[in-house]
């Protein structure tokens, strides 16, 4: 979200200040709209579907690390085949 204040004290305008709280309020309703689709309804389980995204990504970045070593790996192998 935009922090409207500091954003108004460097360009002073009507306009951007508009524009501001209407993209706040939608990323709002976003937010609202993707945690009710997902059924989520207070903090606690806020808290647990977060953690579980936190999880996953680490557990994906993990097994991209291993497969760029393999595929290193590889490309060298298929370079000592080329020679």
């Amino acid at each position: 979200m935009i922090d409207i204040q500091s954003k108004l004290a460097k360009a002073n305008s009507p306009g951007f200040e508009r524009w501001a709280k209407t993209y706040n309020l939608k990323e709002i309703a976003q937010t609202v709209l993707w945690m009710k689709e997902h059924g989520i309804s207070d903090v606690e389980n806020l808290a647990v579907e977060c953690n579980a995204a936190v999880e996953r990504y680490h557990e994906l970045a993990d097994r991209t690390k291993v497969n760029e070593v393999r595929m290193k790996e590889i490309a060298e192998l298929q370079r000592q085949i080329g020679t």
